[in-house]
């Protein structure tokens, strides 16, 4: 079953996060720069999220198409987008023009670290909003959209048990007439 309608699923984590296991959290400045083969620096945010359950979750919801703004450069060393073995439905793009596309009506849901603009787009624009908050004040803004309704929002930690929850959630989200 097609739960999004037709319609694709938008994923970005922000411009500053770092997805993976070890070394996750939010970017620091200067970690572009870094030179190759040396380690990761260590996270300036102690919120890790798991781009490997990600990936499972999103593997799960074949056919429907997903665009996901990611590269390697938002992946931990340990984690490169190679290793993710994502589905011939799932685009990673290291930029996505997030707004444009939320206005499209070609969004049937956005997943989210919960950043204040990301919010706000999704709620102007009526996109069910699934929040994964990964750092600063994510988990409030992912709160608030689930409080005003047009929003899912599970935590980090349920990235730790496996991409299940996050399936679920968006799957809940894609159906689920009360969130529009």
């Amino acid at each position: 079953m097609d739960d999004a309608g037709g319609r694709l699923i938008l994923v970005s984590m922000g411009t500053t996060a770092r997805l993976g296991g070890e070394g996750a959290g939010r970017r620091r400045k200067g970690d572009e720069k870094k030179e190759p083969g040396r380690a990761d620096p260590p996270p300036s945010s102690p919120a890790p999220a798991h781009a490997t359950a990600m990936a499972a979750a999103f593997n799960a919801l074949a056919p429907i198409p997903i665009l996901w703004k990611v590269s390697d450069a938002d992946l931990t060393a340990a984690t490169p987008l190679a290793s993710l073995n994502l589905g011939p439905h799932i685009t990673p793009r290291p930029w996505l023009p997030q707004n444009a596309l939320l206005q499209s009506g070609g969004v049937a849901v956005f997943v989210a670290h919960g950043g204040v603009n990301g919010v706000h787009e999704a709620a102007f624009h009526g996109v069910p909003l699934v929040g994964v908050p990964l750092f600063g004040d994510g988990g409030d803004s992912a709160a608030k959209a689930a409080a005003k309704g047009f929003g899912v929002t599970i935590g980090v930690n349920g990235l730790q048990r496996g991409g299940g929850r996050l399936e679920a959630a968006i799957r809940r989200a894609a159906s689920d007439p009360a969130l529009r």
